[in-house]
């Protein structure tokens, strides 16, 4: 999942996660390295940067100057994803990697997607995660939500039975949580139990 300002990279076999690498970097990295080159402020850089999405990179129509900046500021987080991966794959009994799925808004950044298949070996796809909602027609609305939605509707899958809970919280957080108990109405127990 690539988020805005950060990136998680989760390997599952049989929907068991058994690793997980937080990368500190996202999309904002992209809109960053425009800002930069144009040296322009933040948030002119992020319009430029949707609307290079929008286009979706086509260089008749994008400035060549945002492309290429948008090219520069997505190559340390490509490479971050590329050695997690690899990574994955050396440590003694694991199985290869045999596809990547990318999510998140970050994943819409225009050849995001084109050049982390020119750095792995194995099938980089886009996650799709509610495309069955929106009939038989793909839309650019549904890619969107597709790319935004992965956390959501993972969170909302029930916990099939005897599965081992997923819990995103580091353990002493767990410890002082179960001593201390909830703080407010409003206050969590625990996460909701996720299956990936």
């Amino acid at each position: 999942m690539i988020g805005a300002d950060l990136t998680i990279v989760v390997v599952h076999e049989g929907a068991e996660p058994c690793f997980v690498r937080t990368i500190s970097g996202g999309g904002s990295a992209v809109t960053r390295a425009i800002s930069r080159a144009l040296d322009i402020p933040f948030e002119a850089a992020e319009r430029l940067k949707r609307q290079l999405s929008a286009s979706s990179g086509d260089p008749s129509v994008a400035r060549p100057e945002v492309v290429a900046a948008a090219r520069d500021g997505a190559t340390e987080l490509l490479n971050d994803i590329r050695s997690s991966v690899e990574y994955y794959s050396t440590l003694r009994g694991r199985s290869e990697v045999q596809r990547v799925l990318v999510t998140g808004g970050g994943s819409l950044t225009p050849g995001l997607l084109d050049r982390l298949r020119l750095q792995m070996r194995v099938p980089v796809e886009p996650g799709h995660f509610v495309e069955g909602f929106h009939g038989d027609e793909p839309s650019k609305e549904a890619a969107t939500l597709d790319a935004v939605s992965a956390v959501a509707v993972g969170m909302a899958l029930r916990d099939p039975a005897g599965r081992k809970r997923f819990d995103l919280l580091p353990p002493e957080v767990q410890v002082r949580r179960r001593i201390r108990g909830p703080r407010s109405r409003s206050s969590w127990r625990q996460w909701p139990r996720c299956s990936h």
